[in-house]
């Protein structure tokens, strides 16, 4: 079984570096029967990370993400490929539709120390502070993506594109009750019908709340709950005193132990 089982995950490999993710889907699927009744943990690892990158190649990002992150804290792999696939989680949730689960995926990514230190956090701190991302912060970001992850979608935008607009309307409903279309699409940089069309799918799915009146050609996001937003805020400015820490332990370990020692001396006293 061990050695089918590696053989099919070697054929995948070779499928997915040739950018052939279907047939490379077909051999990761004959793996998935012999991966349980192995008790080599490296085959184990090897066929996480060959399913994962077939979801990062059918653009199943979201799920690709899930993955990516579980790999980069599996005890069988190595520091450069924890790092590695805690990158591909970053760019994958990047690459999400918006909606809940990606919410929660940035959440958990950028109160994960290791991101701080990659090159693509500033767009996924963005992201997750909910700030309107601009053209020129894309183009940097697009470089370092692989060729399938630069496709375009449908409507003539870019995977990463659509993915920062949706972000960008999100950002827009806290900021804004209601906005006409052509100030929206002003703001997104796109067309007015297509900014229009991007809301209507967005509400339609449920990934966002508002109702919209096409002959004013306004759309009227959802109000918040100031409580839950307040409560939000609180939770950021935590995780990043959390983070200012962390960072001052790590430059100057000797003077935080001393400040530490001091405070927990006042505390006692």
């Amino acid at each position: 079984a061990d050695y089918k089982l590696e053989k099919y995950l070697h054929i995948a490999q070779l499928y997915l570096e040739d950018g052939d993710a279907v047939q490379g889907e077909t051999y990761v699927n004959r793996a998935s029967l012999l991966q349980n009744d192995t008790a080599q943990e490296s085959l184990r690892v090897l066929y996480a990370v060959c399913y994962a990158r077939v979801l990062d190649s059918r653009r199943r990002f979201m799920e690709a993400a899930l993955r990516y992150n579980n790999i980069s804290y599996h005890p069988g792999v190595g520091d450069t490929q924890r790092i590695e696939s805690l990158r591909r989680a970053l760019v994958c949730t990047v690459l999400a539709s918006a909606g809940q689960p990606r919410t929660r995926m940035l959440g958990l990514l950028y109160k994960d120390e290791r991101c701080h230190r990659l090159g693509e956090f500033p767009i996924l701190e963005k992201m997750y502070l909910q700030r309107i991302i601009r053209s020129e912060e894309l183009r940097e970001f697009s470089a370092t993506l692989k060729p399938h992850q630069r496709a375009t979608t449908a409507d003539g935008t870019s995977i990463l594109e659509r993915a920062a607009i949706e972000h960008n309307i999100l950002s827009a409903s806290l900021l804004y009750s209601n906005i006409r279309f052509p100030e929206l699409g002003r703001l997104l940089n796109i067309a007015a019908d297509q900014a229009e069309h991007i809301v209507c799918r967005m509400i339609s799915e449920g990934r966002m709340t508002g109702r919209i009146d096409q002959i004013e050609e306004v759309v009227f996001f959802a109000e918040k709950n100031p409580i839950l937003t307040l409560d939000e805020r609180i939770e950021q400015l935590c995780s990043q005193t959390n983070t200012i820490c962390s960072k001052i332990q790590e430059l100057h370990p000797a003077w935080a132990e001393a400040r530490l020692d001091a405070i927990q001396a006042q505390l006692e006293a």
